[in-house]
């Protein structure tokens, strides 16, 4: 198992591949705001999350899927916002919708975000674990008065939800990576699971936050 304070491309380099037996990430696709807001006490302005969409997604979604193994699945959080450019670029098999009750009420008077997609992509014909696999899953959003899944990174995704495409995907030891790593969610749910883990996260203090809900130090 390996944390990584790295920019992907380089750890991308040290990963073999088709040596990956499922990837699991939540990668920028360009939905928040430009602006400082707080975090940690610290400014965090976002800037990892406004880019050349795009250009971007293509470059690290080439690189990442030669890491995985035949007959592998890959999970890619998106925005409904960018729906259509996602499946442009990652042709996903199936898609999942990850719908969440925690919403206020919506003042636009149009249509609340109220689901993201979850796009899965296969690398030859895997299979999921027996059992009622819908795709149409209901998890609440972590939020910052939760003590089991307090919030503590803007884009952070509910633990149970991780927990559950790892078990339906994956087997004791398996090694999942996670590429956009965040705060760790992968790497907890797969901890919890005993599943082997990469985590790959450029921010320093995402990253910090990662080592400590992962217990490394």
């Amino acid at each position: 198992m390996n944390i990584y304070n790295d920019d992907c491309f380089k750890i991308f380099k040290e990963i073999k591949d088709s040596s990956i037996d499922c990837i699991i990430t939540d990668p920028p696709y360009g939905v928040l705001s430009k602006g400082k807001k707080m975090r940690n006490n610290k400014n965090d302005n976002f800037e990892w999350d406004n880019i050349d969409l795009e250009k971007f997604t293509k470059e690290w979604f080439e690189e990442v899927y030669k890491k995985l193994k035949d007959n592998s699945f890959m999970f890619v959080f998106w925005s409904q916002k960018y729906f259509n450019l996602g499946i442009k670029i990652f042709n996903p098999n199936r898609i999942i919708f990850w719908r969440y009750n925690n919403l206020i009420n919506n003042p636009s008077g149009d249509f609340a975000y109220d689901y993201e997609p979850i796009f899965v992509i296969k690398k030859g014909n895997p299979k999921l674990t027996k059992g009622k696999n819908s795709c149409d899953l209901e998890f609440t959003k972590p939020q910052s008065n939760f003590k089991k899944d307090k919030l503590v990174h803007p884009t952070q995704k509910p633990l149970e939800l991780l927990k559950h495409l790892v078990n339906i995907s994956t087997k004791e030891d398996d090694l999942v990576l996670d590429c956009f790593a965040g705060s760790g969610t992968t790497g907890v749910a797969c901890k919890e699971l005993n599943r082997r883990y990469i985590l790959v996260e450029k921010d320093k203090e995402y990253f910090k936050l990662m080592e400590k809900r992962l217990k490394w130090k």
